[in-house]
Formats: C-alpha cells, structure tokens, sequence
C-alpha cells in the first residue's frame, strides 16, 4: 500500500510526481502480462516487452508467453434468447459441433411463412403459364389478338420471377433458422463463457471463446542483438518455469523493431499434443547450442 504524504516545497513535489508514475508504468507492466481470449493472433499486449540486460545475454531470452495457435470470440448470426449451453468452460469441442443455441421459435416461423408464400406462388405461377399457352393457341387460329397474347405471356413471366424470388427468401429464412444453433468454427477447447442461458444475444455479439492448443505459440520480444539467433524456420526451445524444455520451430518473426524496448516479436510454434503446455503459461526462450 503506498501513502502520499503533504511536503512544502517545488522539489518534494516533483519526488511524489516521479515516484507515481513509475508505480504506473509497473501496474501496466504487469497487466500486459494476462493472456485474454481474442479472435486474433497475438497482439503487442500479449507479451510484455522485454528490455536488454544481463538476463539476456547468451543466447536465452526471459518472459515468454504461450500463446493459442488459434482462438475465436465465436457469436450468432441471428439474435434472440440463448437456450442452453451444451458445454462448459474448458470442456474439449470438435468443428462443427454445437456449442449453444438461440431460441428458435420466431425463425421457425418465419420460414412457415415463407413457405407458404412459395407454394401460392407456385401455384399462381402455374395458372399464368396454363392462360398464356391457351392464348397462344387462339392466337394460332386467328381466335384472339397478339397483344392479348403478348399479355398473358408476361404475366406469366412476372410470376416466375416472385416464384424464384419466394424461393431466395425460403433459403434465407432456413438459413436464419440453422443459425440459431451457435457451433464451434475448429476444434479445441471453450475458453470462456461470455453469455449464460436465458440471456439475450444481438445478432453478431460475442458469446463464447475457443481457443486451440493443439500447437501453441511460445512468443517472446527478442533483443535485436540476438535476432540472429532466431531466424525463420530456425529450431529453439521453450523452458517453462518449471525447468521442461519444449522443442518448436521459429514460424514467424515481426516486421518492426521497438524503438522504445529495441525488440522484434519473434513465434516459436510447438507442438501440444498432451496440451502440458497451458495458455498464459511464461518461460525462457533458448536457441540450440
């Protein structure tokens, strides 16, 4: 717990400004440090930066971060109540599998409707065409005009058009109807739960997180004195906080240096198969001696 004390004086005060300040930095710090679950790869905040110094000297570089090979903030495409939920957090899902679904009854409906509204089409559309074969065989025997003719002909048109057209909007409806059933984009693991049963999801708003750790990503800002030690495709190990070492490959290497921390990111990925290696978890990268 830190007090701030009154002192009489321009020096004192720019003392407590300075001190402050660098409490605040440290509280960002080791913010940056929390894995989140996101749909994109890993971000700047998901490794904190690592400044050259002792620790990394040789060919080790200190704070690395596991992250997924992949994650999604999975939503819906339609929107309305969440029914249920057929998994927990940290439960193992396979791709397609449904993970949970919004009440469908009002879609159920609408494609009712929609297909209701096809058949009376099809129906008027089937008459229009009859009308229009009859006049073309009057017109054939002098027995009505052309224009009659010409004009039952495109009415006939008309109502194949609203025929093919009912027929899109039926596709739709399905569509919306199959929506409410939420499934997994890949398989892995539900990370976390945004919305629970009985709430309301918008159309397109986050209700679950996957993530997969099949491979992972061991991913480390490295010094730009030791770039080379990491190329791409280059071997080099990860040793998590508990001394185990892990063998991957160096996937991908940043483009830019940081002016401030003069680091590039640098993915290590590695196969997980018995996922001992858990998101969040931080290590020391190490190239091959």
């Amino acid at each position: 717990m830190f007090t701030v004390a009154s002192f009489r004086g321009r020096g004192a005060l720019c003392t407590i400004t300075v001190a402050l300040a660098v409490f605040s930095a440290v509280l960002v710090s080791d913010a940056q440090q929390q894995w989140t679950p996101s749909g994109k790869p890993p971000t700047a905040t998901s490794v904190p930066d690592v400044t050259p110094g002792a620790k990394d000297a040789g060919s080790a570089v200190e704070v690395v971060v596991i992250n997924p090979y992949r994650s999604a903030n999975v939503g819906s495409l339609v929107w309305g109540e969440i029914r249920k939920f057929e998994f927990d957090e940290g439960d193992a899902i396979q791709a397609g599998q449904v993970v949970c679904e919004i009440d469908p009854q009002r879609y159920v409906l609408t494609v009712q409707r929609a297909e209701e509204r096809l058949r009376g089409l099809e129906v008027a559309l089937k008459r229009a065409d009859e009308e229009a074969r009859i006049k073309k065989e009057l017109l054939e025997v002098d027995a009505t005009t052309r224009q009659e003719a010409l004009r039952t002909e495109a009415e006939a048109e008309v109502a194949r058009h609203r025929v093919a057209e009912a027929k899109k909007e039926l596709e739709l409806a399905r569509f919306d109807l199959d929506s409410c059933k939420v499934k997994a984009p890949f398989s892995g693991h539900l990370a976390v739960r945004y919305k629970q049963p009985d709430e309301t999801a918008e159309r397109l708003e986050r209700i679950f997180s996957i993530v997969d750790s099949s491979k992972v990503y061991a991913v480390a800002n490295v010094p730009e004195g030791q770039l080379g030690l990491f190329p791409k495709g280059a071997r080099a190990h990860f040793v998590s906080s508990g001394g185990k070492s892990f063998e991957g490959v160096v996937d991908k290497v940043g483009k830019l240096i940081d002016p401030r921390s003069r680091t590039k990111r640098v993915y290590l990925l590695i196969d997980n198969p018995g996922k001992e290696l858990e998101i969040g978890m931080t290590g020391t990268l190490r190239a091959p001696q």
